[in-house]
């Protein structure tokens, strides 16, 4: 007994130093997201920033966490990460040396990480170049000389590399996905600025008290929505032909959730929507180019380009992803060499072909979801010309990320829970199971 004590004390500590890790680094990026690039003028900056604070600019800005609004050293964010991310996935199905290290176990997912993080350096490199270029027709910069090029690139090139070790850290160290940890808490820390500027509208007639409770329920019932399909499962029954017993046969089966690949679509095809424009935006300036303006017009949120685009790219990441993570012939094959069954299919090829026809139809349910959550915040937007970025994208992935972070709870303190169960004294089991039984 007093070993289940300690071992429940030591399981307890440790769920309680990685929480602490997971908030220590929570502030040491938002710390971070403060610290100035050198050579801006931040009177300037601000005037700018409360011109634009909608619209793409508007999504970057809330994406970094506000960096974007201050050009701190981790303006970039993780941009450069998820665009290596979204490569070297594609790369690895073209390239037959990355296809083999991909089939390869751990030691090839090690491989392909370091790829990424080369490749991320990479990108973060190249952004920064048409971002500072972005700075200096913006006027923000107090002495645009080649000195300020090359500070500037190499600070928000490092900057990107400092938030991937440090996600990489939460993943280790602490609880839940680092990078998905470190979005959700860029994302959260503008929710306090947008609730204020939404008071401030109703507050001086803006607004209408009815909208103002439409957007409230809105925001309810879409992360309600959110928490319902996250948990939701197919599950496809199997049993095992030795086995007879009806009530164990039935009790077997493969869950697969509805919305497999979680935030993944959403923010890859937010990134392949909003680059190209990002790019050309840093590059000639909005005011520069009528052709940019217009673009960035048409595929501003609420725009029927914008919908099509972003509907466009869910349901590709959707399907590719899904793809990649869930092979059903491999599944098939597991089940037949186990000797278990999918009832009325025949083993082998006909299990792979059912396997891959289920998959489809939840996938495409999930596509639905995703994009009805994607986008019915952005109608809202253009409705009610809501003065700051009030996102599908943000509320998704803060909400997936609070849920499997709560999941990855439970699993860290479900040994402390077992360990609980058999510390009880056996007078109080004897108890409970007379009670049972009555």
């Amino acid at each position: 007994m007093k070993q289940n004590m300690v071992a429940s004390k030591s399981g307890f500590n440790d769920v309680k130093s990685r929480i602490l890790f997971v908030l220590f680094a929570i502030f040491v990026f938002r710390v971070g997201s403060h610290i100035p690039v050198p050579g801006i003028d931040y009177s300037k900056l601000s005037v700018i920033y409360a011109q634009t604070k909608t619209g793409l600019f508007g999504f970057i800005n809330v994406m970094s966490g506000g960096s974007l609004s201050r050009m701190s050293v981790f303006t970039l964010s993780l941009s450069p990460y998820i665009s290596a991310s979204i490569a070297m996935q594609f790369m690895s199905y073209v390239i037959p040396h990355l296809e083999q290290l991909r089939k390869e176990g751990g030691r090839g997912k090690h491989k392909m990480t370091q790829y990424t993080r080369i490749f991320a350096l990479m990108i973060a490199l190249i952004q920064s170049i048409p971002m500072t270029r972005m700075m200096i027709s913006m006027g923000v910069v107090i002495d645009p000389s080649r000195l300020f090029y090359i500070v500037t690139a190499m600070t928000l090139a490092t900057g990107t590399l400092f938030l991937l070790w440090l996600g990489e850290q939460i993943t280790e160290r602490g609880i839940g996905n680092g990078i998905s940890v470190l979005i959700f808490a860029g994302i959260s820390s503008r929710f306090p600025e947008g609730a204020s500027q939404l008071y401030d509208m109703v507050a001086s007639g803006e607004m209408n008290t009815i909208v103002f409770l439409l957007v409230i329920a809105a925001v309810i019932a879409i992360t309600a929505g959110v928490v319902f399909f996250e948990k939701a499962q197919r599950q496809i029954k199997i049993m095992h032909p030795s086995r007879h017993q009806a009530r164990s046969a039935s009790a077997h089966s493969i869950p697969l959730k509805l919305n497999m690949a979680g935030v993944i679509p959403p923010i890859f095809a937010t990134t392949l929507v909003f680059m190209p424009m990002s790019i050309l935006n840093m590059v000639y300036g909005s005011g520069q180019s009528p052709f940019v303006a217009a673009m960035m017009r048409a595929l501003s949120p609420g725009q029927p380009l914008y919908i099509i685009a972003m509907i466009s790219a869910i349901a590709f990441f959707s399907f590719f992803y899904t793809a990649m993570v869930i092979n059903p012939s491999e599944i098939a094959d597991n089940l037949k060499r186990g000797g278990v069954i999918v009832p009325g299919i025949r083993p082998g090829a006909q299990t792979a072909s059912h396997i891959d026809s289920i998959i489809k139809r939840i996938t495409l349910f999930g596509i639905i979801y995703l994009s009805f959550v994607i986008l019915l915040p952005e109608v809202f937007v253009r409705l009610w010309q809501i003065p700051f970025y009030f996102g599908g994208t943000s509320l998704l992935i803060v909400v997936v990320v609070v849920v499997d972070f709560m999941s990855q709870l439970s699993a860290h303190l479900l040994p402390d829970k077992y360990a609980n169960l058999v510390d009880k004294p056996s007078k109080t089991g004897n108890k409970q199971n007379l009670q049972l039984f009555r």
